[in-house]
């Protein structure tokens, strides 16, 4: 996985017999995508792709797609909906059911290792 300026850039594909290794940035609506014969060209290539993705943005005076907004949907089912409910209400830490969600959520990436705070 490739990051730069916020943006993460992930190998899509790699065909036997291509000399290319391709690559997309999967966290926008924007199409941003990038190649290179080896890593070191592929990253250069994904760090290429978003200078020019924001510069393009800069002169159309758009706002860039913003990799994560610190917002996501996500569907539970009726039944688990009930119960994180219920968890969060119970909780006396959770101060209403996304931030019993938000903690679960850090729980889990620390139990896996992965949290950056």
């Amino acid at each position: 996985m490739l990051k730069y300026k916020g943006y993460i850039g992930k190998v899509e594909e790699i065909h036997e017999g291509d000399e290319y290794i391709y690559g997309i940035v999967p966290n926008i609506k924007d199409v941003i995508s990038f190649k290179g014969k080896n890593i070191k060209e592929l990253t250069k290539d994904f760090k290429l792709a978003i200078d020019d993705y924001l510069a393009l943005c800069d002169e159309r005076e758009e706002e860039p797609d913003k990799p994560f907004s610190g917002r996501f949907m996500t569907r539970l089912g009726s039944d688990l909906h009930e119960e994180v409910f219920l968890a969060s209400m119970n909780d006396s830490g959770a101060k209403s059911m996304n931030d019993w969600v938000v903690s679960a959520c850090l729980e889990k990436l620390k139990h896996d290792q992965i949290v950056k705070r």
